[in-house]
């Protein structure tokens, strides 16, 4: 089998996200274009080594507009998942690609909304797009992923007990967990499932309750559409996540904060989302009161 074909065949076998699954297709063809371009693209897969890839690697920047460490890592990653289902099947030796080492990446402070940016984006899709309004805030006290919500059928949510139930689909195996209804979100959960059937999909496509489920690209080009374009805002959607996480860990805890995300600990959630942490750490050691003498 010749390595595009190879990568190709594997992927179609990979248990994936359908983002995820998304990013890998496109990765692929961006990397037939490379093998393409420096004659690889013929090769058997187990005749492709670690040199050819590193030489692929290293036509892509030219192949697309924006590039970056990031954009490395990412296609190494997809590429590393590719080997792996390979490797599985006896269609490789080894994986060439785990020698191949990641890039180092820049991490930048996280921008999030002041409260009179909140205050103006909540008046704004209250009267634009009442229904994506009720989304919005749903996503931002759920502490959720957008994937999960999006799959989170009616029959999961028990609004009498304050919870509903999501499937994880990250890592090794998919995982549900029970999640917490906040009391100041129970409105919005109210209207929201108001006459919808168990089998139906939470939100769909119109941001109600349907038949079919709402895909995560929708969401965050309302956000463009609404929130960059229209307001002028330039804030990312996605920092809504960290905003309330953030908030959740300065009224209760890191913990609380790590259990809202899904994540086992609290490593990822400092490292990523609690982004005002640092700061009250150092408030709170600036008033220790611990004499010498």
């Amino acid at each position: 089998t010749t390595f595009i074909d190879a990568l190709e065949k594997a992927h179609n076998l990979l248990k994936l996200e359908n983002t995820t699954r998304i990013d890998i297709k496109s990765s692929i063809k961006f990397f037939s274009i490379a093998a393409r371009k420096i004659g690889f693209d013929k090769y058997e897969i187990q005749d492709v080594k670690r040199k050819h890839l590193i030489q692929m690697f290293e036509v892509l920047p030219t192949l697309k507009k924006s590039w970056s460490a990031w954009s490395y890592n990412n296609s190494r990653s997809y590429l590393m998942m590719i080997y792996r289902r390979l490797l599985l099947m006896e269609a490789v030796e080894s994986n060439p690609v785990k020698d191949i080492p990641k890039q180092q990446v820049t991490i930048k402070r996280k921008h999030v909304l002041t409260f009179e940016q909140r205050v103006k984006i909540n008046e704004y899709l209250f009267n634009r797009d009442h229904d994506y309004w009720r989304f919005i805030n749903i996503f931002f006290h759920s502490g959720c992923r957008r994937t999960e919500l999006c799959r989170l059928k009616v029959g999961g949510v028990d609004l009498s007990s304050q919870e509903f139930t999501i499937l994880v689909i990250k890592g090794k195996q998919p995982v549900e967990h029970l999640k917490a209804i906040k009391n100041i979100a129970m409105k919005f959960w109210e209207d929201q499932l108001e006459g919808a059937k168990g089998e139906d999909y939470a939100f769909s496509s119109t941001f109600k309750p349907g038949r079919y489920k709402l895909q995560p690209k929708n969401i965050t080009k309302k956000w463009k559409l609404y929130v960059k374009d229209e307001l002028k805002i330039d804030i990312d959607f996605y920092a809504l996540k960290h905003l309330n996480l953030d908030e959740t860990s300065s009224q209760l805890n890191a913990e609380a904060a790590a259990k809202m995300a899904g994540h086992t600990s609290t490593v990822i959630t400092m490292k990523h989302y609690l982004i005002n942490e640092e700061q009250r750490e150092l408030e709170k050691l600036k008033k220790l009161n611990n004499k010498f003498a």
